[in-house]
């Protein structure tokens, strides 16, 4: 085998896994993504809140899964969330996000991940409506 087919196999190599995995990261406002949510459309994804048992009970954006990013079983929780096409994930300020969007691709998840870069913070501060627990949730 010659260097320049050498070349080739190894460049198909170390890209192949991007191609096959890729999947697609769509920053959104929340203005974008209660849009999304309230749209005739909006069973097509499932969203997920990053934060702690503590900051979902005190107000979360309704039907939310809660995947606490910072676990240690975080990437275990999303594994079931891999045949959906899109997800939709929050937290407080976008870090515990791009944990959840980082255990995604190296699940190889090959849907759109909506990232909402401004959080459950502008969310609220807007005034859109949000679920606040009477009886926490005690779960992690």
């Amino acid at each position: 085998m010659n260097r320049k087919s050498k070349t080739i196999l190894l460049a198909l190599g170390l890209c192949l896994p991007m191609i096959i995995f890729a999947q697609k990261i769509v920053p959104v406002s929340t203005t974008e993504a209660r849009t999304i949510i309230e749209s005739p459309h909006g069973n097509d994804y499932v969203l997920v809140d990053g934060r702690t048992v503590s900051m979902y009970n005190e107000a979360h954006i309704e039907g939310a899964l809660l995947i606490n990013a910072y676990l240690d079983d975080a990437a275990e929780k999303l594994k079931p969330l891999l045949a959906k096409d899109t997800i939709m994930i929050y937290c407080t300020t976008n870090s515990r996000t791009r944990v959840l969007t980082n255990h995604l691709k190296e699940a190889g998840y090959e849907g759109t991940i909506i990232t909402v870069t401004n959080g459950i913070r502008a969310w609220i501060k807007k005034e859109y409506p949000v679920v606040v627990l009477e009886e926490p949730v005690q779960f992690e």
